[in-house]
């Protein structure tokens, strides 16, 4: 069990644990991600972070478990026992990356390819149209 439970109910408490196992302050925190401790509150506070900011976390954090961060689930940290990975090959080196996330990226790619397919129909010229004839 975790001694942050009492802040562990939301996304902001559980960043806050993070912080506080991982760094010595949020100002710590915010200087490693190369943003301003403001934006690090903003994110605490309103319990939103972008994918681009959950990445950066893993960056400097990879043992992160983003099941315990975005939903509370599991332990803080990644060990071989309590989470399911995929691996990738990417540049003759095997990297894991958590299900969430490939999860997240693949809806992401069924939402752009509906959403090409969507323009595609819209701006395709209709049939039996040819344009306007010259009448001489």
């Amino acid at each position: 069990m975790n001694i942050f439970n009492k802040n562990d109910k939301s996304f902001g408490g559980r960043l806050l644990s993070l912080i506080s196992q991982h760094f010595k302050s949020q100002s710590d925190f915010a200087e490693k991600l190369g943003k301003p401790v403001q934006s690090i509150n903003r994110i605490i506070k309103t319990d939103k972070a972008s994918l681009e900011f959950l990445n950066e976390i893993v960056e400097i954090i990879p043992e992160i478990n983003l099941n315990w961060l975005l939903k509370g689930e599991g332990s803080m940290t990644i060990t071989e026992t309590n989470v399911s990975t995929e691996q990738v090959k990417s540049n003759s080196e095997s990297v894991s990356v958590p299900k969430l996330m490939l999860d997240v990226l693949s809806s992401q790619q069924r939402t752009i390819e509906n959403l090409s397919e969507t323009l595609k129909k819209t701006t395709a010229p209709k049939e039996g149209h040819a344009g306007c004839a010259a009448v001489g």
